[in-house]
């Protein structure tokens, strides 16, 4: 997903891009289409954060296992 913000500073404070592509109205109809999207899943970022990072982790195991498997690990 491409981001429509920037992080201003390092508390977090965003604004919209300087190169985003959609006038001002679309733009808060495309963030708040985001958002609500976001929302829907029900999770938190740190959740998302932690899902990210957990299926990472799988993906290296699966890699490491597969290796294994055709006699290269």
């Amino acid at each position: 997903m491409n981001r429509l913000t920037r992080r201003l500073n390092k508390c977090g404070h965003t604004r919209v891009s300087e190169d985003n592509p959609y006038t001002a109205d679309c733009t808060y109809k495309t963030l708040c289409g985001k958002l609500g999207a976001y929302e829907d899943t029900g999770l938190s970022p740190e959740e998302v954060e932690r899902m990210k990072h957990e299926y990472f982790d799988l993906v290296v195991e699966v890699d490491r296992l597969r290796k294994e498997l055709e006699g290269n690990g």
